[in-house]
């Protein structure tokens, strides 16, 4: 049987104190050539540790942050060509907003589930102002 991983990014550098962070990257490896990184996940008891030359598999959905304690030089990789996360994100040290790496973009039924969910609220507002031309205040 063969397997096949996709390259989603390719010697990533974080310098210490830099973090990644991955949303919904259920699969996705993590592979670490240089330095050393503590990494966590949501709904998980343990957190690892990872030196030079090791990896892990993200087996869970929802967020996994990975934090630099010394330099890193990182691949991450996943067996789905696309959508492979929701998000991948660096925060570099001292910076103050992420850099997105990788943003998915919406399914044609995603996206067809939100302009309806918009159209909705636009209605349920429209409900509860006052119609045009009334006066609120009573004479």
């Amino acid at each position: 049987m063969q397997s096949n991983e996709w390259i989603v990014q390719d010697m990533l550098e974080l310098k210490r104190g830099g973090m990644l962070r991955v949303e919904d990257g259920r699969r996705m490896l993590v592979y670490l050539w240089e330095g050393s990184a503590w990494l966590t996940q949501d709904g998980e008891n343990r957190d690892v540790m990872l030196g030079a030359g090791s990896w892990f598999r993200i087996e869970r959905g929802g967020v996994t942050l990975l934090y630099a304690l010394a330099e890193c030089r990182l691949t991450l990789t996943s067996p789905y060509e696309e959508r492979y996360a929701v998000a991948v994100q660096a925060i570099h040290p001292g910076a103050r907003l992420p850099r997105t790496l990788y943003q998915a973009q919406p399914t044609a039924v995603e996206s067809a589930f939100g302009r309806l969910r918009a159209a909705l609220r636009r209605r349920l507002d429209s409900l509860g102002s006052p119609a045009p031309g009334s006066s609120a205040a009573a004479s």
